[in-house]
């Protein structure tokens, strides 16, 4: 019988064969991309709090003066003061929001979507760096998203999320630098961008080029690519020296070291770190059962016991002990991930991970001016992929894909943080309510408007023609009104019932089960001076407004 002969292969086009990769190399990213999506369109309309107000008086000065972004005067510690003594941030992420505010408007809606860029950039650049650091790059980047620090994060107009990106994409640049030099340039002005937008983006400067040491690789080249960032940093402390008589880089970190000793807990600083770092990153809490043995997990749960034992001197609530227990359980999860991997592993992407981390939390604890979730940003990634590599580890590779056995603990994880960012959706949006039912209470009465407290409620009152009490300065008339907010900063001055009297009493209720600001219920996301947790569950009683009517 005759051979059959076998068909000729037909070999496919260059397109033909780059498509399915290109398609491959889309999808998980793009999922990442819409489940960030997903979560942060719904909270676009968030009322402007905490820090907010600094960057857009900032960003609506920048309008007028491109030049001098802190050549104004501002109340924001009760009293006038020149801006560049206010602020502790650099002014990229207000050239950022001017410009969106020029194109846009400068609504809620406008500027959050926006700022939902820096957002996407921060996750389409985990994945990427995930995906050259383990087998699961969709689980890494999702372990990052679905964190209630990453969240409330993006749902502000703040400059965390824009640093974030930065930092995650000249971390990416620098890898592919060892391997192509020229990616070295692009990491050094990533680096600047990053620092130009948190002073935090300082700290990849060592971070980079330990890495570069161990790993030994184009050290030459590494070493003249962070002079780009020097260089910058250099030059932006003397401009600003010269324009404000102060260089804000170092300004801000003499603030920082000074204010510190007023603010900090003693021993009780790394407990409060701990606790942000388990409650911020949730998601890693719900992964370990998959992560260690029960026996681990026991030594863990005693080690928090052992550890909480120095707050029962301050007789805490016992609901805010066993949160603050179960968020250290959280917290000691991430210090167990980042010890395991650079035990097992012990090469350079190994350091590159544990120093971000050691790095971001030792800034966070022990050096910021107080501990707060913002701070604790930059370990989202970082986590995230340490997860990830240890799932490597333990079970094995699964090309790629996201299985059931292994991404049931986003469920509970995305509830939580969900919960979260309405809780401080909600607290944000109080606020803004009440600043405008007193404005309206009081529009049409002869007598000024006046108020104390800060935050999104100044912002709105500012708005409605509200004018800020500075203590240094009192000049109230018989007939003007003052708002006296509850659970707010800088409520310095109290009239005595000889001066004025009260005509109106605001209440706004809070998020039911769950604060993220509350000193009752030991909530304090952006500030541990409002208490030990970034989030606390349990009633909260509602924000207070008194308003008043002086006599004389």
């Amino acid at each position: 019988m005759p051979k059959r002969r076998r068909p000729k292969a037909v070999r496919p086009t260059p397109e033909q064969a780059v498509a399915p990769t290109v398609r491959q190399r889309l999808k998980g990213p793009a999922l990442a991309v819409l489940v960030c999506l997903g979560y942060l369109i719904p909270f676009v309309n968030k009322a402007f709090t905490i820090d907010d107000p600094l960057f857009l008086w900032a960003a609506q000065h920048i309008q007028q003066h491109p030049a001098d972004p802190y050549g104004f005067d501002v109340n924001w510690y009760s009293r006038s003061m020149p801006m560049a003594e206010v602020t502790k941030n650099p002014p990229l992420a207000c050239y950022a929001l001017a410009l969106a505010g020029s194109l846009f408007g400068w609504s809620e809606s406008a500027l959050h979507l926006a700022f939902l860029l820096p957002a996407v950039g921060a996750v389409w650049g985990t994945y990427r760096l995930a995906e050259d650091l383990s087998e699961r790059p969709i689980l890494a980047t999702l372990a990052a998203i679905l964190t209630p620090v990453f969240l409330v994060s993006s749902t502000n107009v703040m400059c965390d999320t824009l640093m974030l990106c930065f930092w995650v994409w000249a971390v990416i640049c620098w890898r592919r630098g060892q391997q192509q030099p020229g990616w070295l340039i692009v990491a050094g002005l990533l680096i600047s961008l990053c620092a130009l937008t948190k002073y935090f983006g300082v700290s990849l400067i060592p971070l980079l080029l330990v890495y570069s040491l161990i790993a030994r690789r184009r050290v030459r080249y590494s070493l003249a690519a962070l002079l780009i960032p020097i260089v910058i940093l250099i030059a932006y402390q003397e401009l600003t020296r010269r324009a404000y008589g102060r260089g804000l880089l170092l300004d801000a970190a003499g603030f920082s070291v000074g204010v510190r000793g007023t603010f900090g807990e003693g021993l009780l600083d790394p407990l409060i770190g701990l606790a942000f770092t388990g409650g911020c990153l949730a998601s890693s809490f719900f992964y370990l059962p998959l992560l260690w043995s029960r026996r681990v997990l026991l030594i863990g749960v005693v080690l928090s016991v052992i550890l909480l034992t120095p707050a029962l001197v301050f007789g805490r609530q016992w609901s805010i002990l066993l949160q603050t227990g179960i968020f250290l359980l959280g917290g000691l999860g991430v210090l167990a991930l980042t010890v395991a991997d650079l035990w097992r592993r012990r090469d350079a992407d190994a350091w590159l991970l544990f120093l971000w981390i050691a790095g971001t939390l030792l800034f966070a604890i022990g050096v910021n001016w107080v501990i707060n979730a913002r701070s604790l940003l930059p370990l989202a990634p970082a986590v995230g992929i340490l997860l990830a590599r240890r799932l490597d580890l333990l079970r094995g590779s699964v090309g790629g894909a996201l299985v059931w056995p292994e991404a049931w603990p986003f469920v509970p994880a995305a509830v939580v943080a969900l919960l979260v960012t309405v809780a401080d959706y909600q607290q944000a949006d109080a606020e803004r309510t009440a600043a405008r039912l007193i404005a309206d209470r009081c529009a049409g009465q002869p007598g000024i408007l006046w108020f104390e407290g800060h935050w999104g409620f100044q912002y709105y009152l500012q708005q409605r023609g509200g004018v800020p009490v500075d203590t240094e300065n009192l000049r109230f008339h018989k007939g003007d009104f003052i708002a006296i907010p509850s659970g707010n900063y800088g409520v310095l001055f109290e009239p005595t019932p000889e001066m004025a009297r009260d005509v109106l009493a605001i209440e706004e209720p809070l998020f039911p089960g769950l604060t993220t600001m509350s000193e009752e219920r030991g909530s304090g996301f952006y500030s541990h001076v409002h208490g030990p947790l970034p989030f606390a569950f349990g009633l909260a009683t509602p924000l207070r407004y008194r308003i008043l009517r002086f006599l004389q």
